[in-house]
Order: structure tokens, then C-alpha cells, then sequence
């Protein structure tokens, strides 16, 4: 049971409801026998549909969830394997092609983590450009790149306007967060540029990995 002041119930409610929509939650209220005290309850609307799941055990933790767990340890094996050498510069046919796609499937499944993440910490409402604000504004996205960025200012174009570029710049996180998320989202449109791209995926699955981790060891506090 959580009980709010006064001055802040109306915005613990409306954060409350910004993570548990109404299309899948309702509000009832009712009396509990010990205490006694009326309460508001979140009560599944339609728990015939979807996979409900009852609670096993009598606590529950984010950091528990399998991607949290198993999806990291994939992706750490998967750079530490395939992403601690630079690749050689060479023409198309013979790039090391095997790695730079093993390396595009980790840093997407790293993202995918980041989302889940992003879906607990800021709301699984937001949309993606809104999740990619949120956590350049992050305090623990925000500390964890200013140890972790590389020295040297990076920039990355977007795939569809090369006109487009973003900075990956510790001074600036938010620009930093969309240049990771540019990043991933170059590997699903047209144009590989074999060596260049090799080595900015490489690049960024190292640090982004790097950071994110940071970031997750911060909720143990």
C-alpha cells in the first residue's frame, strides 16, 4: 500500500497512470480488512486476453526480467568475441562480412534492452523519438557517458539524408543518445559501406555497452 502527501498525489497518480494505460487497467476502489482503510486498486480489464501472469513470489524486480539478464550476457560474449579487434581495411569481396552481421545483430538486441529499459524508466507510451530524449536526459545516461564516451568526437549521417549528421560529443548527451540510436537504425536501410561501417558499429556496441552497463549497475542503489 502507498500512501501520498498531500501536495504530491495528484502527480503520483499521474505518473502512475503515464506507466499503466487504461486500455489495460482500470481504477477500482475499495476497503482492505487490515488496515482499514479505503484504497484505489489497478485492476486488469480484460485478464482473459493476452498472458496474464500471476506473480511468482511475493517481490518483483526489473533487473530479474531475462533481458536484463540472459539478453546482457549475450551481447557482452558477443562483443567481447567479435568486437575488440578493429576491422582491417579491405575491399567488399574481402570484408569479413560474418562479423561485421554478428556484430549489427548484438548492437540490435542491445537496443532492444535500452527500449526495455527506456518502457520502465520513462513510460512504454512514449514514442521512439520520445524514449531517446528521455534517456539523453537521464542522469545515469548523462554520468555514465562522461566516463565512458571515446576522447575523440565521432559523426554519424543519417543513411536516408546524408545530409543529416549527428555528434556523438560527450558535452552534449542528448545529441549523444540519438547518435547511438542513428546508429542502429542505419543497419535496416540501404548502403553499407563495408570498412567505414564496420568500424562504427564495432565502435559503438563497445561504448554504448560500456555505458548502458554503468547505467544498470546505478539501479542496484
Amino acid at each position: 500500500m502507498l500512501a501520498f502527501t498531500k501536495e504530491k498525489r495528484l502527480q503520483a497518480y499521474e505518473t502512475i497512470c503515464r506507466f499503466e494505460p487504461k486500455t489495460i487497467y482500470l481504477w477500482k476502489e475499495t476497503e482492505l480488512l487490515s488496515p482499514a482503510v479505503r484504497v484505489n486498486l489497478l485492476v486488469g480489464r480484460k485478464l482473459d486476453r493476452g498472458r496474464a501472469q500471476e506473480l511468482e513470489g511475493e517481490s518483483w524486480s526489473f533487473r530479474d526480467d531475462p533481458v536484463f539478464t540472459h539478453g546482457m550476457r549475450v551481447v557482452e560474449a558477443a562483443t567481447q568475441e567479435w568486437g575488440q579487434h578493429p576491422f582491417d581495411s579491405a575491399p567488399p569481396d574481402h570484408f569479413d562480412w560474418a562479423r561485421f552481421f554478428r556484430l549489427q545483430m548484438s548492437y540490435l538486441l542491445l537496443w532492444s534492452i535500452i527500449e526495455r529499459y527506456s518502457a520502465f524508466a520513462f513510460g512504454p507510451a512514449l514514442s521512439p523519438e520520445a524514449k531517446i530524449k528521455a534517456l539523453g536526459g537521464d542522469p545515469g545516461f548523462i554520468s555514465a557517458l562522461r566516463r565512458h564516451a571515446p576522447a575523440e568526437a565521432r559523426n554519424v549521417s543519417d543513411s536516408r539524408d546524408p545530409g543529416e549528421r549527428v555528434l556523438l560529443d560527450a558535452a552534449d548527451p542528448a545529441k549523444a543518445a540519438t547518435y547511438f540510436y542513428q546508429v542502429r537504425s542505419n543497419l535496416s536501410h540501404r548502403g553499407k559501406g563495408a570498412w567505414t561501417d564496420g568500424e562504427i558499429v564495432r565502435q559503438s556496441l563497445v561504448a554504448l555497452l560500456t555505458i548502458f552497463k554503468d547505467m544498470l549497475s546505478l539501479t542496484k542503489q
